[in-house]
Formats: C-alpha cells, structure tokens, sequence
C-alpha cells in the first residue's frame, strides 16, 4: 500500500494534468497516452493487474489516456511516439536467464531514442528488478 501510495505522489509529481495500441492512442483522442507495461519473464507478482488497474486510474484522474500492454513488439519508433510517459508495473526479469531480458536489441535502441526525445519513464515495484544483463537498464 506504501509503494502504490508512493508511485501516485510521484506519478502525481512527474505529470501534471496534461502497434495498434499505439495507433488508438494517436487516433483515439488529442489526449497524451500512457503506456502502462507490466510484461514480465521472470517472477510474476500477484499485484501486477491491480496495479496497473491502480495506475490506469491515475491516468485517467490527469486527463490523459493509459494503454496498459504486455506486448514487447510495442517498443518501435513508430509506436513509442505516441507515448507522453511509459509507468513499468512490476517486469520482472529472471536474474539468471540473459535471454529473459526482452528490453534488447531495436526495442531498447527505439526505447533510448525516444527518452533522448524526452519521454518520461515511472518503475513501480519491481520494474527494478529487471534486465540484469543490461547494463545501461540501471541506470
């Protein structure tokens, strides 16, 4: 409960009210999108779909659109621009396992690129506790 109160101040803080899921986003409304991911590979947390619920709430209460997906192929160019911030609910990954590490490759170029553009990024949880093989991921 802590943590979920904690994310909303710093949602709060951080955002004033201001693939197909993407396009919807573009489509759908003049509102700015969120996309709320909770894909994991590793442990799976019993609170992930109350959490991202938790979250959507909160993007919807700032006037903004949430697109909650576990879908990694939504990490293109094309898809991440129609994304104000992206709130990672809890994807984990196995500490263990490199190939668990779904953040690679043209998705975590496209993912880099679009927060050099200034996209904003939320961890919930246990989004920390991910992509160990990753060194640019921590920091």
């Amino acid at each position: 409960m802590i943590r979920l109160f904690l994310a909303a101040a710093l949602f709060s803080a951080l955002f004033p009210a201001m693939g197909a899921q993407a396009r919807q986003a573009k489509a759908e409304t003049k509102q700015q999108a969120v996309l709320i991911f909770s894909h994991t590979t590793g442990f799976r947390h019993k609170s992930v779909e109350t959490g991202v619920a938790a979250v959507a709430e909160m993007v919807r209460a700032k006037a903004m659109l949430p697109v909650a997906s576990e879908d990694i192929s939504i990490f293109t160019k094309g898809n991440l621009s129609a994304y104000r911030a992206i709130i990672f609910v809890s994807n984990t990954t196995n500490p263990k396992e490199e190939a668990s590490d779904w953040l690679t490759g043209d998705a975590a170029a496209n993912f880099k690129a679009w927060l050099g553009k200034g996209g904003s990024v939320v961890g919930i949880h246990a989004a920390s506790d991910s992509h160990y093989f990753q060194p640019w991921y921590g920091k």
